[in-house]
C-alpha cells in the first residue's frame, strides 16, 4: 500500500470521527440529551457554548491532521532506509 493511500485513509477516518463528535455536541445541545435520557434538569440551548466547543474541536482536528501526516511521512522515510533481502539478510 502506498504511503499516500495510507495517509488518505487516515485523514478520511479522522474527518469522519470529528464530524461525528461535532454532530453529537450539537445534537446534545439542541435536544438536551441528559434531560431526555437521564431525567436530569432541563437546560436551555446555549449556542455560544456549542460554537466555542466546535471551534476548539476544529483546532484540535487541524493539529491532529498535521501530526498524523508528519508521522506518516517520517515513518515512510525511515522505512526507505531499511532494505533487507529476505533470502540473504
Amino acid at each position: 500500500m502506498k504511503r499516500s493511500d495510507l495517509l488518505q485513509k487516515i485523514v478520511v477516518i479522522e474527518i469522519i470521527i470529528f464530524i461525528l463528535v461535532i454532530a453529537f455536541l450539537w445534537v446534545e445541545e439542541i435536544f438536551d440529551l441528559p434531560y431526555l435520557l437521564l431525567n436530569a434538569e432541563p437546560t436551555p440551548v446555549n449556542y455560544k457554548e456549542c460554537m466555542m466547543e466546535t471551534v476548539v474541536f476544529i483546532l484540535i482536528f487541524g493539529l491532529l491532521i498535521f501530526y498524523s501526516a508528519n508521522v506518516t511521512l517520517q515513518i515512510s522515510k525511515l522505512e526507505s532506509f531499511i532494505r533487507i533481502c529476505a533470502s540473504c539478510h
